[in-house]
């Protein structure tokens, strides 16, 4: 098939955890030309996986919330993310939230969070199918 700058580039992301989420963030936010993504992923939720769907509150992501932004270029994302989303998530932000380790399933939250304004923010003839991926419920 060949493809043309009118018609969306299919792609095809074999995970979608933390990193086949990201790469579908990433793909979004920065693409020049339409894209029809396509994550195959055997969860129900999408930006999780392992890692990111417990909701026990006693685990923490690995390290400071200063240093888990999906935004390299915007390091404080998270820790305002956090802030503004914490509480309607059920988390109450501490005093020092740049230092904080959140729990890992807010974390996850974060992530959906940023794929569905990826999505929403993209180019209007590309696509990744979002029905299949609810948001959690901790």
């Amino acid at each position: 098939m060949l493809h043309t700058p009118s018609s969306p580039r299919s792609i095809i992301i074999v995970g979608g955890g933390f990193a086949g989420a990201v790469t579908a963030i990433k793909l979004l936010d920065h693409s020049t030309e339409p894209l029809a993504v396509t994550i195959i992923e055997r969860r129900a939720q999408l930006g999780r996986g392992v890692a990111y769907s417990t909701c026990d509150p006693n685990h923490l992501v690995n390290g400071a919330a200063r240093i888990f932004s999906l935004h390299p270029d915007d390091p404080d994302h998270l820790v305002r993310w956090l802030m503004a989303n914490g509480p309607e998530h059920g988390w109450t932000p501490p005093e020092d939230v740049p230092d904080s380790s959140p729990p890992r399933w807010l974390f996850g939250s974060y992530v959906q969070s940023e794929l569905t304004r990826a999505i929403r923010e993209a180019d209007p003839r590309s696509s990744l199918p979002t029905s299949t991926h609810p948001p959690s419920t901790c």
